[in-house]
């Protein structure tokens, strides 16, 4: 198909996983990207983040603080549109 036969309007996201691992004050250092096709990885964190599995510091002085899923939209060329949604999926909260 040639460019012309596409709507200028169109456009899709591409899906990523952030995992940020946060310091005792609870701001973020170290974050882990996942592809979106690596998304049962990412459920089965959520799970155990929700199940306190992760709730000790590592060696580095990090622990998960939150996990989200982010949409990366573009147009129908490929072309990055500067756009993002976030969605929380896990957080550790104010009581964490």
């Amino acid at each position: 198909m040639s460019r012309e036969s596409y709507t200028p309007y169109a456009k899709y996201a591409i899906i990523e996983y952030r995992l940020h691992e946060c310091d005792k004050h609870g701001d973020s250092n170290n974050i882990q990207f996942v592809e979106g096709k690596d998304w049962r990885y990412v459920r089965k964190m959520v799970k155990e983040c929700e199940a306190g599995l992760h709730d000790e510091f590592n060696s580095y002085g990090l622990r998960y603080g939150w996990i989200e899923r982010v949409e990366m939209w573009h147009d129908q060329y490929g072309e990055y549109l500067e756009d993002n949604d976030y969605e929380i999926l896990w957080d550790r909260g104010e009581s964490g």
